[in-house]
């Protein structure tokens, strides 16, 4: 999506939650997936989408700590883009990057397939290394690639 808009609009552009909707939905009600997605307040109210509680005299602690400790998870989510960034300056050039006169959402999607293929070839990252969750090797993620395209 190139230009400037919300997450929020972006996520309803995508589909992704009516695609979740969809196919996790039980046939007899409820859900095949507990997981979620996670989101600050601009985020519409959806089965797989949790949101921060609203801050307020009545909030009780457990929904503060609740905020407090997603949002140290949210934060997280930037550290991938600014791994691309440290590797691929160039995309965050923004007077150098003009809609309609480059293709911006290109350079963006091969700076962050790069991006992943150091991850892998470097065993992680500070993300992978705070979840404790080990990526594949390079050959697994080009793999992977290729499987997905031919599906």
């Amino acid at each position: 999506v190139e230009g400037r808009r919300s997450d929020a609009g972006i996520l309803g552009e995508s589909g992704l939650l009516d695609w979740l909707e969809n196919n996790f939905r039980k046939p007899g009600g409820g859900w095949y997936c507990l997981s979620s997605l996670y989101g600050d307040h601009a985020y519409p109210h959806y089965p797989f989408l949790q949101k921060m509680f609203h801050e307020g005299p009545e909030m009780g602690e457990e929904k503060r700590v609740y905020n407090r400790e997603m949002s140290r998870v949210r934060e997280t989510v930037e550290w991938p883009f600014g791994l691309i960034l440290k590797y691929w300056a160039f995309v965050d050039f923004k007077k150098q990057m003009k809609i309609l006169e480059k293709p911006i959402g290109v350079y963006f999607i091969v700076a962050t397939f790069l991006t992943n293929c150091i991850t892998c070839a470097n065993n992680g990252n500070q993300v992978s290394t705070y979840f404790d969750c080990a990526p594949p090797t390079l050959e697994e993620y080009l793999n992977m690639s290729v499987e997905v395209d031919n599906a």
